[in-house]
């Protein structure tokens, strides 16, 4: 079977390293003449320029302009790495030596076209020009490889320095955002997305005919594939409204329906990792976390402090004297504690059981919950709460339940 047109590797790389490997020594000399056909050494001379001389010129102009102006201006030198006149050296110095790596990479292309054609015994003119026909068909793709090179080396740095640029717009200008690492990273995948496209674009794949092809398949095998991306598909799509939504960030404090409570420590496409307070990082798909209820601890200003209070039966007439040495004690020992009656400042009796009587204190405070402050602030109450009990010399009554069995 002859190799598939239009491939470049496929079918067709290991018959092609053996000819090549083991081609004749004509064959081999056929490819330097190839080679130095399409050399020139004015070619090697300017990117030799590009990929070398820009880093030392720029620094060089550098340390002459602030040795200069720090006479003249009195302006304080700045570093290179940080300076807009570093910044154009490594630019033109990282596009230097990307074309070097594609000059060589054609180059290389060259030699082996013209020696896989000598083996293939083609005719010995002509043979890097496709329209003649003179080079073998499967070797045509492999021809245009060159192109697909620089195409990829090209757009990924082109994309890399957009990713960078937009990171710096974003600090200056959108520093206010709610959540700009968030925004950033969404930037940063569409900023890929359009480079990949635009390099297949460029490289002359058929994307029209790419989709449509994608949208024929039909059958079992679609369901099937559907099926198994419907998990990972059904994340990808929570984890980038979980972000786009912006309803928690890196290091905040959520507490999730289910009890699970802790801060935040990444936040994924697929997942999110929150750290409790024993240190321990739990992975948790979106999926999950969109279909529940969860708080945003780190973003609500007020916090509520909540004890039940157990006390014997027989100190019923001394409770009420007790909530109010309770009530004043709390007042003095938390000046945040909210009584303007906008949120309940309650300490009342709750229940009468059997050998105990339950009182329910109730506070608010003008102190964010789970922060440091907030647990100052909840130990005040509890510190409050012993105060006051001690004065009024009672003792908690302690839960007591009974059971009972019958012998047969």
């Amino acid at each position: 079977m002859p190799p598939m047109q239009g491939m470049i590797f496929s079918g067709t790389l290991l018959p092609n390293l053996r000819r090549l490997f083991a081609g004749s020594a004509e064959a081999y000399q056929y490819g330097w003449e190839a080679v130095r056909n399409f050399h020139y050494n004015g070619d090697v001379i300017i990117l030799a320029i590009f990929a070398l001389v820009p880093i030392p010129l720029t620094k060089l102009y550098h340390k002459i302009y602030y040795r200069l102006a720090t006479k003249l201006k009195h302006i304080q030198e700045k570093d290179y790495e940080t300076s807009k006149i570093g910044a154009v050296g490594k630019v033109l110095s990282q596009g230097g030596r990307i074309a070097s790596i594609v000059y060589v990479v054609e180059l290389a292309v060259t030699f082996m076209v013209a020696v896989l054609s000598k083996t293939y015994k083609a005719p010995t003119s002509s043979i890097m020009n496709a329209k003649t026909g003179t080079t073998p068909k499967h070797l045509l793709p492999l021809q245009k490889f060159p192109v697909l090179f620089a195409n990829c080396a090209y757009g990924f740095w082109l994309a890399q320095k957009v990713v960078k640029l937009k990171s710096r717009l974003l600090k200056k200008f959108y520093a206010k955002l709610p959540d700009p690492e968030t925004y950033d990273r969404l930037l940063d995948f569409f900023i890929y997305v359009l480079g990949s496209i635009f390099v297949l674009e460029s490289s002359n794949f058929d994307l029209g005919a790419l989709v449509k092809s994608l949208v024929a398949i039909g059958g079992l095998s679609s369901i099937v594939v559907g099926l198994a991306l419907q998990g990972p598909a059904t994340q990808l799509l929570q984890g980038a409204l979980l972000m786009a939504a912006n309803k928690f960030r890196r290091n905040e404090q959520i507490k999730l329906g289910d009890g699970t409570q802790g801060k935040v420590v990444d936040i994924g496409l697929l997942e999110t990792t929150i750290m409790s307070g024993d240190d321990v990082q739990t992975k948790i798909p979106n999926s999950k976390i969109a279909g529940q209820n969860f708080a945003n601890l780190s973003r609500s200003k007020l916090s509520n402090v909540q004890f039940d209070l157990r006390f014997y039966l027989k100190d019923m007439d001394r409770v009420q004297d007790i909530i109010e040495a309770i009530r004043t004690e709390i007042v003095a020992a938390c000046p945040k504690l909210i009584t303007d009656g906008s949120r309940p400042f309650r300490i009342m009796w709750t229940d009468i059981k059997s050998d105990h009587i339950v009182v329910t204190v109730n506070t608010h405070h003008k102190i964010p919950p789970a922060c440091q402050a907030y647990w100052e602030n909840r130990e005040q109450v509890l510190l409050a709460i012993a105060k006051a009990t001690k004065q009024r010399n009672v003792k908690f009554a302690m839960p007591v339940t009974l059971r009972a069995s019958l012998d047969t």
